[in-house]
């Protein structure tokens, strides 16, 4: 059991579906998923991605995807 202490945490990504409904009050949907796969890629690049970057990035495809009619 001690052995286990020396396991590293997996990485858990700067937001999360609950940040994205209670944040920027979206509805699950299609949205999250693309959304996600922004922050990820963008997380992937810079593994120090902070809450408030991750957050700016999905406010920018919240308000893309407005625009657009998509929500």
């Amino acid at each position: 059991i001690a052995s286990l202490k020396n396991i590293p945490e997996k990485p858990k990504m700067p937001i999360n579906g609950n940040d994205l409904q209670t944040i920027l009050r979206l509805k699950p949907g299609p949205l999250f998923k693309e959304i996600r796969a922004a922050v990820l890629d963008a997380w992937y690049f810079n593994p120090k991605l902070s809450k408030e970057e991750s957050l700016e990035i999905a406010r920018k495809i919240a308000q893309s995807a407005k625009a657009k009619g998509q929500i």
